[in-house]
């Protein structure tokens, strides 16, 4: 265990649900590390997820696609460099992640990939290789962060999804939503697609259960998603015959 680690580079280029999952990681280097800086890099679509974030110190923004040329690349990689990182974490198991730390020369680089024939190049990426039991079938993600972050620490902390501060802003936005719902109820958030079609339960599986639910309990249903989610989401209120308010 290296107690010396002081500015700490988390590599997350994945989407929203992995991204919360991945403040967990953050959470567990900032219990591990307390005077340590922790910066995460992220897309732009999970930046609100991790900025304002108590575990997360500073935001870095990679904004390219897996088809983004060397120049775009290189100017990430500078900004990498110009940080002084002395620990990557590479939380994503992405090699696009993996190859920035190399690149910005940070000392240590630290990834849990399950190395085969296909992906051996990676060990010329990683300084370090944590080979641990995971299964992403029947063990939530978190659970996996926190084995990968301890065999780092070497201690056996809990691992805790964490959550960004809402600004004052972003309060009274939510305030003002809400104040149309009733008090006397509690309210249900429905966010009926993931942004990956194949994901998507159906509308048809969906209206089932809020049925069941709107006769059992009393509740107010809101949905919830994108501007680019608006169409679909209309098409399901009007298919539910559920009063609910539409928050896309």
């Amino acid at each position: 265990m290296n107690l010396q680690y002081k500015n700490i580079l988390i590599l997350n280029l994945r989407k929203i649900g992995d991204t919360i999952m991945a403040t967990s990681s953050a959470y567990l280097l900032k219990k591990a590390y307390p005077e340590a800086k922790i910066t995460m890099l992220v897309k732009p679509l999970t930046k609100s997820i991790v900025e304002n974030n108590p575990v997360i110190d500073e935001v870095l923004l990679y904004d390219y696609s897996h088809k983004a040329k060397w120049n775009d690349i290189k100017k990430s990689v500078d900004e990498l460099k110009s940080k002084n990182f002395d620990l990557a974490v590479v939380i994503d198991n992405k090699p696009r992640s993996a190859m920035l730390s190399y690149l910005a020369k940070i000392p240590k680089r630290i990834g849990f990939e399950k190395i085969t024939l296909r992906n051996i190049y990676l060990t010329l990426f990683y300084t370090d290789i944590y080979k641990i039991d995971y299964d992403f079938i029947n063990t939530q993600q978190v659970k996996n962060h926190e084995i990968f972050i301890n065999r780092i620490t070497g201690r056996f902390d809990k691992a805790k999804m964490v959550m960004p501060n809402l600004s004052n802003e972003s309060q009274l936005k939510v305030s003002s939503l809400l104040d149309n719902l009733s008090k006397n109820r509690l309210n249900v958030a429905l966010c009926i697609r993931s942004g990956i079609k194949f994901k998507d339960w159906s509308q048809e599986n969906f209206i089932k259960v809020l049925n069941f639910l709107n006769q059992k309990y009393e509740l107010n249903f809101y949905v919830v998603g994108s501007a680019n989610d608006y169409d679909y989401a209309q098409s399901f209120i009007e298919k539910s015959n559920v009063d609910m308010v539409h928050f896309c």
